[in-house]
């Protein structure tokens, strides 16, 4: 019997008073609560960034005036028969009143003093054997600055443009492409 009671005393030293108890639990229900509130407000954050005022998500608000465009169109109203306007001129244009060496939408202009090299280019349909199957019926005129040393020079291209006699079908020659088109100008010319 001893041995009874000795193991009910140590239950009772061993098991933590209710009032000890009752502290431990409202320690651990202020934490719980702290942090309740903190996510609390970590999700309401989260929130307006997502679906708050500036995010793309959000609805958008049409006006009432515009609400119309994506209806079916209106009927038209009709003018009455007694109101009929006639136009009796036409408006043109006036050309621009420019020096001829002006730089515009065509390109530069250079004067008299700036040399000019005429390069002839052949197209392959002109050389070899199918040769006269292709008729001359044009010429596509392109310039080019090149540099020298102290001065300019224009190299004007010239490619014909041909048109097989069979087919009837015109064609302009191919124009080498310049694998450099961004690199300054020639000085080698």
């Amino acid at each position: 019997m001893i041995s009874a009671h000795a193991s009910t005393d140590n239950t009772l030293l061993s098991a933590p008073s209710p009032v000890a108890e009752i502290a431990a639990l409202r320690e651990e229900n202020t934490a719980l609560r702290q942090q309740v509130a903190e996510l609390t407000r970590q999700l309401s954050w989260l929130k307006n960034q997502v679906f708050g005022s500036k995010s793309e998500k959000r609805p958008v608000e049409i006006p009432v005036e515009q609400l119309s465009l994506l209806a079916p169109a209106a009927t038209p109203v009709a003018a009455s028969a007694g109101e009929s306007m006639t136009v009796t001129y036409q408006r043109g244009k006036a050309p621009k009143l420019r020096p001829d060496d002006c730089v515009n939408d065509s390109g530069l202009r250079f004067g008299a003093d700036v040399p000019v090299k005429v390069i002839h280019l052949t197209p392959s349909e002109l050389r070899g054997s199918e040769a006269e199957q292709y008729e001359v019926i044009g010429t596509h005129v392109t310039h080019r600055v090149a540099q020298r040393p102290a001065s300019y020079l224009i190299l004007q291209y010239e490619r014909p443009v041909i048109k097989r006699k069979d087919s009837a079908s015109a064609s302009l020659s191919n124009r080498k492409r310049s694998a450099y088109a961004r690199c300054p100008p020639r000085t080698d010319v």
